[in-house]
């Protein structure tokens, strides 16, 4: 099945003044369907769907801060309130290149998530962390 198929088919979409938009079953609002956002909801689909994980354990562009800068985790779920998979959706058109995986690292340092799932609609990386230390304060 193509992402255009799926998107057609699966997800609620509507256009306002030919401007499309797409609607996140875990944020509840309809957001600018965009290649990106897209995936996102693919993804979400899938795991809402597919693996039948709760609304309250999928988090959707989650605001954090790594060396003082601003940065968003495009889905994070959760497994009894931890960190489980962390998701880095990016459009179809884009490469999942080093710098894709580098991100995603970085990223996993603060989360501290066990599993990492990078996607761009057409392949999908899914990988366990065996390297995660948890820090301690003394």
């Amino acid at each position: 099945m193509s992402v255009f198929f799926f998107f057609i088919n699966h997800l609620h979409l509507k256009k306002i003044q030919n401007k499309t938009y797409v609607f996140c079953m875990i944020r509840k609002k309809w957001y600018p369907f965009t290649k990106e956002e897209g995936i996102r909801q693919y993804i979400i689909f899938f795991l809402k769907k597919v693996k039948k994980y709760r609304s309250s354990n999928i988090l959707v562009e989650v605001p954090f801060q790594i060396n003082q800068l601003n940065k968003r985790l495009d889905i994070l779920v959760l497994l009894k309130k931890k960190p489980y998979i962390l998701i880095e959706c990016k459009a179809p058109n884009i490469l999942l290149t080093q710098k894709t995986f580098d991100q995603i690292s970085r990223y996993n340092k603060k989360i501290m998530a066990p599993y990492l799932m990078v996607s761009n609609g057409i392949k999908i990386s899914f990988s366990k962390q065996t390297n995660i230390i948890k820090s301690s304060h003394f």
